[in-house]
């Protein structure tokens, strides 16, 4: 046989044995369809008892980590007790910082499976684990931190986007306007947004281990304060608080630099549409 057949005999062997295996990492929800119309849009729906949306999936996302294929017959979903995570930038490397988002805390939650117009509930009870001493403050606060620092790397995500989005039009521009004051405009904007950028992240990282030749910015060491708040079940510091107050005073100062050039970009706008070329937009 091929060796890959011979790999998969081997763990096809290792599986008929009579050794334990852990429980899921996650609650465990068990459900049925008699069959799939894949037509409808599946959705699977966790929300409080007072109905905020907790974590949705759907048979018809486009992102990987919200995407949910229900299959006909008897099945289990694994939801691993968290909100959605960080927007991720593809390719974006970072070192140690926040991509998931927090645990939820301990208490009942609503579990809805949706299929087109039909919909099913129950309720699902989560627990506190019980090796830890944390209190319900000490919980709620660590979820409102995580949250809030989830939420602003969700904004210099963002921010960064649009930078680029606008810099390839830009650069696209350079070579359409013969207006030379106009040229100097488009370099000018443009070179503020990547400095902007540069700030926010190391755009030199090219590989896992460039962290090592190049400094981290801003969203690495925010975004590294975050993540160590999730380690166990505990309130954070007051340390990790003035340190997360420190950088977003320094994030939301770069974010508003851009949210102020975004007026420059109207008014470039204008100037293109009188030299008869293509806009910005973001």
């Amino acid at each position: 046989y091929p060796k890959t057949h011979l790999f998969n005999e081997f763990w096809i062997w290792r599986k008929e044995q009579n050794t334990g295996g852990n429980h899921p990492s996650g609650a465990i929800i068990n459900y049925y369809f008699s069959e799939v119309d894949t037509t409808l849009e599946y959705k699977l729906e966790i929300s409080t008892r007072e109905g905020k949306l907790i974590r949705d999936f759907s048979s018809k996302s486009t992102e990987r980590e919200n995407k949910w294929e229900p299959r006909q017959g008897a099945n289990r979903f694994i939801w691993d007790l968290r909100t959605d995570g960080v927007n991720e930038i593809p390719g974006m490397i970072l070192w140690f910082a926040i991509s998931d988002g927090p645990l939820v805390l301990p208490g009942e939650y609503v579990i809805s499976l949706k299929a087109g117009d039909i919909a099913r509930e129950t309720v699902l009870t989560v627990l506190q684990d019980p090796r830890s001493t944390a209190t319900m403050d000490d919980l709620q606060a660590q979820y409102d931190f995580v949250i809030s620092g989830r939420d602003k790397m969700n904004d210099i995500n963002k921010t960064i986007l649009e930078i680029r989005k606008v810099n390839s039009q830009l650069d696209e521009l350079k070579d359409k306007v013969k207006d030379e004051e106009l040229k100097t405009e488009i370099k000018k904007l443009a070179e503020i947004g990547g400095n902007i950028e540069k700030t926010l992240y190391q755009t030199k990282n090219q590989s896992p281990q460039d962290p090592l030749n190049y400094p981290i910015r801003l969203n690495n060491k925010y975004g590294h304060v975050i993540v160590l708040a999730t380690i166990g079940f505990n309130r954070p510091t007051s340390a990790m608080y003035e340190v997360k107050k420190e950088m977003e005073i320094l994030i939301d100062a770069e974010t508003g630099k851009w949210e102020k050039i975004k007026n420059d970009l109207e008014a470039l706008n204008t100037r293109l549409r009188q030299a008869e070329v293509n806009f910005i937009s973001w």
